[in-house]
C-alpha cells in the first residue's frame, strides 16, 4: 500500500501578500528612518568638530601661526560656532534640512563651508562631511528594517 502524505494550507499565501502589502506601503515613505539617519548624522557632526576630523581617518590640519594670530584662538572651522551648528542641531541657521518620503537634503549654506570641506589655493581641504561605510551600511540595515518589519510582527 503507498503512503500517501497531505499537507494543506490554509493561509500562508495570503499572509506572505498581506505582509508585501505592507511592505511595500512603508517603502512609499520612509520619513521615519529618514529622521533617525538625519539625527545619527548630526551625531556623527558633532564628534567629528569635537576631534577635529579624526573620526574617520586623520586630523584636520592645524592653522597657521599667522590665522591663530588673526583668529584670537586655534579652535579649527569654529567661528561663531554658525557651521558646527547648522551640522549639529536641528532646525539652526544656515541648516539645510528638508526630508522627503523617499530621501532628504542635508548640508549648510555657510558661504565658507565648501572651502573647508574640498580646500583651496589658500585653505586647506578639512572635510567636515565625512562618512564611514559602516554609518552607510547602519543607515541601509535601518532603511531595511523598517520597510521588512511587517514580515517579523506577529499576525493574529
Amino acid at each position: 500500500m503507498p503512503l500517501v502524505l497531505n499537507i494543506e494550507d490554509y493561509g500562508t499565501p495570503m499572509i506572505v501578500a498581506e505582509h508585501m502589502d505592507e511592505s511595500a506601503m512603508a517603502s512609499l515613505d520612509l520619513s521615519e528612518p529618514i529622521y533617525r539617519i538625519l539625527l545619527d548624522i548630526m551625531r556623527i557632526e558633532r564628534v567629528q568638530f569635537e576631534s577635529e576630523g579624526r573620526r574617520g581617518g586623520g586630523s584636520w590640519k592645524k592653522l597657521a601661526p599667522s590665522t591663530i594670530t588673526k583668529k584670537g584662538h586655534g579652535m579649527i572651522l569654529r567661528d561663531k560656532d554658525e557651521l558646527i551648528n547648522s551640522v549639529t542641531e536641528p532646525g539652526a541657521p544656515h541648516q539645510i534640512l528638508e526630508v522627503y518620503p523617499e530621501g532628504f537634503a542635508f548640508g549648510t549654506t555657510r558661504d565658507w563651508a565648501e572651502v573647508h570641506q574640498y580646500g583651496s589655493d589658500r585653505v586647506p581641504r578639512r572635510p567636515f562631511l565625512r562618512f564611514l561605510p559602516s554609518d552607510a551600511a547602519k543607515w541601509s540595515r535601518w532603511l531595511g528594517d523598517h520597510i521588512t518589519n511587517s514580515f517579523r510582527e506577529p499576525t493574529l
